[in-house]
């Protein structure tokens, strides 16, 4: 071998393992990011959703206007009271009394009045006052409306009555819707009770056989 060309060939012997090195190592791969596939947009479908009870927008709720779904118990001083129409017969004397709401704001009632028989200083005559026996029915009497009921006097003594006030008839007859008798109207009589009395129920409607 020529010394001179030595340097040259092992110059070369490099170039070609430096060569052969990155042959077998194989080319630098680049990895490129797939760009990512956006989910569809879905039209929401579902109803709105509905407000809720407390929103400002809902519709305010409102008492009912029907009176007689508020209506307390009437009142004996928010009447007025009045004879409507009698009728005589058999040693019995009938009478009407209307009672008038003379408040602003329905009531209700219902059962029998309490009656008392009263002499001209106020004093209760012993004159036993009976229920008729029909049943009772509650009912709504409107501001300025009526209630009705019927009082049955026997204006002759029967056997065995002392205590009655025939004679003379009584000065007044209390009305109370309150079954101890407070708060009681007075109706003017003569009241001609002998020892008894019946009182009807208080009813929507005025007794249709009563003369006025």
């Amino acid at each position: 071998m020529d010394l001179r060309s030595a340097p040259r060939l092992l110059a070369l012997a490099a170039v070609v393992a430096a060569v052969s090195g990155a042959s077998a190592c194989g080319p630098a791969k680049t990895t490129t990011a797939s760009p990512s596939k956006s989910a569809p947009t879905v039209a929401d479908s579902s109803p709105p959703a509905e407000p809720s009870a407390g929103a400002s927008d809902q519709p305010s709720t409102r008492a009912s206007s029907d009176p007689s779904s508020a209506s307390g118990t009437c009142k004996t001083s928010a009447m007025t009271e009045t004879v409507y129409g009698g009728d005589a017969g058999a040693g019995s004397v009938y009478s009407g009394i209307a009672l008038t709401n003379k408040s602003s704001t329905a009531c209700t009632v219902s059962g029998f009045p309490t009656l008392t028989f009263v002499d001209a200083n106020g004093k209760a005559y012993k004159v036993v006052v009976a229920h008729a026996k029909v049943t009772a029915a509650k009912f709504t009497v409107a501001a300025g409306g009526k209630a009705y009921f019927t009082v049955k006097l026997g204006d002759v003594p029967s056997s065995g009555q002392k205590a009655g006030p025939c004679d003379p008839p009584a000065a007044g007859m209390l009305i109370s819707l309150s079954t101890d008798g407070a708060g009681a109207l007075t109706d003017k009589g003569p009241w001609r009770a002998c020892g008894s009395a019946e009182v009807g129920p208080l009813t929507a409607k005025p007794e249709p056989g009563l003369h006025k």
